[in-house]
């Protein structure tokens, strides 16, 4: 786990790979065409299509803020996926704090590399955290 003493500015990049990260599902991992194309850092990607698959992040600090990877749909038909209709859904909790849900209907024509997908409304106290992801059922 991540630590740091809370007079310390720093922001350390925890990559997909770290220790830090659990997975719990069917999750895969590319590190050759999509990785190198969205331009994921360390070259490295996770994706499911699980439903009810899950990750969690744990850290020591005051915050945190989570990017991800959001394909076109053109770019997911590249590399082999079924996207009619397509929707991203991913349920989120922050410590013990109330669920959320990002939706994003997506389109043929957006790839976004570094999409902001999940940052605290405040501050938290230093201390262990935890962001917990969930894919829709």
């Amino acid at each position: 786990m991540l630590r740091y003493r809370s007079n310390e500015y720093v922001k350390p990049v925890i990559d997909d790979n770290d220790p830090s990260v659990t997975y719990s599902g069917d999750w895969r991992t590319d590190n050759s065409y999509a990785a190198t194309y969205f331009h994921a850092y360390d070259s490295t990607i996770h994706y499911t299509l699980q439903p009810n698959a899950n990750a969690s992040i744990s850290y020591y600090g005051s915050y945190i803020t989570l990017f991800v990877i959001i394909p076109s749909i053109l770019d997911l038909k590249n590399v082999g996926f079924t996207t009619a209709g397509l929707q991203l859904q991913l349920s989120y909790q922050f410590d013990d704090g109330p669920p959320g849900k990002y939706t994003l209907t997506m389109d043929a024509n957006f790839n976004l590399t570094t999409q902001l997908f999940f940052q605290p409304s405040t501050t938290q106290l230093d201390g262990h955290h935890t962001l917990f992801l969930v894919t829709p059922v």
